[in-house]
Parts: structure tokens; sequence; C-alpha cells
């Protein structure tokens, strides 16, 4: 099964992209390309991508999406997911850490389960000025639970937004999700909203299409 990972970016998280693609370069199971999906594009920021990407020591295509125009997650998210030619997607922030293990993960449930079409998963919550524990996202995983069925909708009582809910002891971060490209072709991102917009994509395919797992296992590091 090929697979695309798709980076949103805008000029502020350029310092954090060479973490990024060395953890992708740690991978259990390596991506096929990595599509770096870039705004506010100029000659400086084109630089400054071809230096950071030929200095990480990467075995998989990498691939920029650039656009000049000032853009939002969601318009980031789209235009690299177009762009992106594996059979599933897996959407990761530059800012964020990710498990070893969750490549391979992804791509043995994708395999194994053919009525997935989304898979979402916990994580690690810290903020930025706090040392990050590696051991969080390079501990072996042997097992996990995973939630099918259970996955519902619900409100979030601070802002009122709809996202997925596997229960209250498990949460959910639904910008790290991972898609069959498929399904990209019939749901994308709404570019019109400023927040909340990973979950409102993950409700609408758990509404429309259904196919929605979850891993109770913390698959990544969320760093605020």
């Amino acid at each position: 099964m090929k697979t695309s990972v798709v980076i949103p970016i805008h000029p502020p998280h350029i310092k954090y992209l060479a973490r990024t693609l060395s953890n992708l370069s740690n991978q259990t199971k390596m991506p096929d390309e990595v599509i770096i999906a870039m705004s506010e594009y100029t000659t400086n920021i084109s630089q400054q991508l071809q230096t950071i990407v030929n200095e990480s020591k990467h075995t998989y295509d990498v691939l920029i999406s650039p656009s000049t125009k000032k853009q939002n997650a969601s318009q980031n998210r789209n235009r690299g997911s177009k762009t992106a030619t594996g059979d599933m997607v897996l959407f990761i922030d530059a800012d964020d850490l990710t498990h070893i293990q969750k490549i391979e993960i992804m791509s043995n449930l994708f395999m194994t389960h053919p009525d997935m079409n989304l898979c979402v998963h916990n994580y690690h919550y810290i903020s930025a000025n706090t040392i990050i524990n590696n051991q969080n996202i390079t501990n072996k995983i042997n097992d996990f639970i995973l939630i099918n069925n259970e996955v519902i909708l619900a409100k979030t009582p601070t802002t009122g937004t709809t996202n997925l809910s596997a229960g209250d002891n498990y949460h959910i971060h639904h910008g790290h999700s991972t898609v069959r490209k498929h399904v990209l072709d019939k749901i994308s991102f709404n570019e019109n909203m400023g927040y909340g917009e990973d979950g409102d994509f993950c409700r609408r395919i758990l509404y429309n299409i259904g196919g929605v797992y979850y891993i109770a296992e913390k698959l990544m590091i969320y760093i605020k």
C-alpha cells in the first residue's frame, strides 16, 4: 500500500521542518512520498526548503506543493492531498512529533480493514517550553485498542464545535488523521473555517461515508 504524508505548513513553522523530516526518517515503515504543502511561498522560502530537504537523511520522495498566497491549514491540506499519489494519506502538522510505528500501524490496518476510510488516534499533550520525552514516540507498541462502531459525534462544550468522540477516556487529535485517498475525492477540508476544520472534516466522513476507526494508543506528541 503506497503511503503519502502531507505536511501543511506556513512560514513561522519552517523552523520545525528539519525535525519533522528526521522524525519521519525514523519510522519503522518509510512513507513513499512526503508532500510539503507550503503557503506564502517566495524565492527565499524555496531556498530554505531546499536546504532543509537536502540536509535531511531521507529515502522517500519529498515534493513541494507551493502557494504564493497566504492560506490556512485547510487550503494547504487540500492542495497537498491533490498532489498525493498514495493509497492512503497521513496528515501531520509540522510542529508536532509522530510515533515511529505510526505509518507501519496505519498501513497494516488499512490493508486488513478494507472498510476503513479514516483512522484517528490518541495523543500526548505538552507545552512548547516542556522538554520532549522521546520515549513517548519510540517505545515499542505491541498491541492497542481499536474502536470502530463506538466512534460517535460529540459537541465540545468550550467551543461548540462538533468532533468525533470515542468515549470520555479517549482523546482524539483530528488534525493527524489518516484517510484513504479516494475519500479525499469526495470530502475535503472546509477552507472557510479558521478553527475546528479538522474535526469538521472527520465528522463529515463519519456522517457521509463511514468506516471511521480510532486507536486508543497515543501515536503523536501535540506540542502547543
